[in-house]
């Protein structure tokens, strides 16, 4: 497990995902906190391919 800590704002893109993005103001209300390990070493696209890899096993593709 690893401490993390939300993301800095920048105003120019709260004000525009606010329009889009239901309570997206609250993110930034968020304390510090902890995660796993995979979200701190693994990047996305190691994720999906072992999420696809996973699903050709269960599904036989």
């Amino acid at each position: 497990m690893s401490v993390v800590r939300p993301r800095p704002k920048q105003e120019k893109f709260v004000e525009e995902f606010e329009k889009y993005i239901i309570g997206y103001k609250y993110r930034h209300l968020t304390k510090p906190g902890i995660t796993g390990w995979a979200q701190i070493m693994l990047n996305t696209l190691q994720i999906l391919m072992k999420l696809l890899k996973s699903l050709s096993v269960i599904f036989g593709m």
